[in-house]
């Protein structure tokens, strides 16, 4: 059995992998600032975790920029869902279609508001994605957020009904 002093906020399970241990749930644990792993020397621990250290970017920084960009697609998502479905989206979509085909100019402005808005929320999720890339360390990366309460203020409030009873 090895033990090493490491932060929470490491992987332990890299770690553990690192040093050739079992993956088991039962064969490592983190308590009281230090992981234990039953299967493995204090030798092998201290080389995975030298490894681990050396490579901090690609076990520790990278799959929580990774995860935080995925936080920050799904938030977008979500706030867009909340005002518009996605089913209540892709009849706006087939609506701006048919407009454009149809030369409804003032259907297809009254649907591009929506469009334009959802645009904004996708943008500051991209945004964050680019300031998470940017990241060196794994309080930075964390950090980064969304504030999506400056979107409902300019949310256009298109409605199906309203795109419909515009013919021209």
């Amino acid at each position: 059995m090895g033990s090493v002093t490491v932060l929470p906020e490491h992987n332990m399970r890299k770690i553990v992998e690192l040093s050739g241990g079992s993956l088991d749930k039962y064969n490592y644990y983190y308590k009281g600032g230090k992981l234990h792993v039953n299967d493995v020397t204090q030798e092998e621990l201290n080389n995975g975790l030298s490894t681990y250290m050396d490579n901090l970017d690609l076990y520790l920084l990278q799959p929580l920029r990774d995860s935080r960009s995925e936080k920050m697609s799904r938030l977008a998502n979500e706030y867009v869902e909340q005002f518009y479905p996605s089913y209540r989206r892709e009849l706006f979509i087939a609506l701006a279609e048919e407009a454009r085909n149809n030369g409804l100019t003032n259907r297809t402005a009254y649907i591009d508001q929506l469009l334009t808005w959802i645009k904004t929320v996708v943008s500051a999720a991209l945004l964050a994605e680019d300031a998470i890339d940017s990241c060196d360390t794994a309080e930075e990366i964390e950090s980064i957020s969304i504030n999506t309460e400056v979107f409902s203020a300019t949310d256009p409030e298109v409605t199906i009904r309203g795109a419909m009873a515009i013919e021209d």
